[in-house]
């Protein structure tokens, strides 16, 4: 069997399992962890294609997009964000679908300056990643508690792959998640789990993405060009701890342009030394990146 030939059985699979749960008699909604990576951007990809392939009487379900702003992102990572949240909001009444975007934010007790410089909490570390709680699990599981009471009961598709990495594959087998199943939220009752791309690789996903526009309009071509000149990947919308160490793992990611909880930004450091156009700034921001983490290793 051909790479292509496979390739197309695997997304074939995907469809069918969501078109499959999406047809089921109830009106349980869908919420979609959306971080604007390429996980993320795939599965919403294919959740709004199954949406303009059903009649309009069908679209019964709603579905929500749920997004994090830490509120000290990396500029490159919220700006495509907040723009491809725009565009997908625009598209999506114009084409009468059923989706619905929340961008959630911490609580300005909980943000990241008010915890460093009003509490005096020493920039997170791996053993003391305090930032992962308070700026993207309490903000997101808000929402999706607030959902629930709302809706009685809420699914949450997310992105996760059992080749995103050995923690992700350990984590995810643990768990006994599969595309095809549904798994209990670990914190939040009445909030199935579901990751239908489970199955699929990485060269799986950016070949899909490469091949195919979004169904909201433009391109893929900035969330492409965005991994190729950081030589990264993005920290996903975590919505539980066992999700927190996607922050602060070996390989460069996009994420919080203060995080301290890597030794080096490497994302950031790809970024300017591909030339970006904000590469002034870029600099600037990642200097005091350092200065924070030198500042606490100076225990005088």
């Amino acid at each position: 069997m051909s790479t292509d030939s496979s390739l197309a059985d695997k997304l074939a699979g995907v469809q069918r399992v969501l078109r499959k749960e999406y047809a089921k008699k109830h009106a349980t909604p869908w919420v979609i962890a959306y971080s604007g990576g390429k996980d993320s951007t795939l599965l919403l990809h294919l959740v709004w294609e199954l949406l303009l392939a059903l009649p309009a009487a069908q679209r019964r379900r709603k579905v929500f997009i749920v997004s994090n702003d830490t509120l000290v992102e990396s500029p490159l990572v919220i700006d495509h964000l907040k723009n491809s949240l725009n565009t997908i909001n625009k598209a999506a009444a114009k084409q009468k679908l059923p989706i619905e975007s929340h961008l959630t934010t911490p609580n300005l007790d909980q943000s990241f300056w008010v915890n460093v410089i009003g509490k005096g909490y020493i920039p997170p570390t791996r053993n003391f990643r305090w930032c992962t709680d308070r700026l993207k699990i309490i903000p997101t599981n808000t929402l999706l508690k607030k959902l629930v009471i709302e809706h009685s009961k809420v699914i949450l598709l997310i992105g996760s792959r059992l080749s995103e990495s050995q923690n992700r594959k350990r984590a995810m087998l643990k768990h006994g998640v599969t595309a095809d199943t549904m798994n209990k939220h670990g914190s939040i009752d009445d909030c199935l789990m579901f990751s239908p791309l489970a199955d699929l690789t990485n060269d799986d996903v950016w070949t899909l993405l490469m091949q195919r526009k979004p169904p909201w309009g433009g391109s893929h071509r900035r969330l492409i060009t965005l991994y190729k000149n950081a030589g990264g990947g993005e920290c996903p919308l975590v919505i539980s701890k066992d999700d927190a160490p996607s922050c602060g793992s070996s390989s460069p990611r996009f994420g919080c342009w203060t995080c301290t909880v890597v030794e080096k930004d490497k994302s950031m450091q790809g970024s300017i030394a591909a030339g970006h156009k904000d590469e002034e700034m870029l600099e600037a921001l990642l200097d005091f990146r350092n200065w924070l983490t030198e500042l606490r290793a100076d225990k005088a």
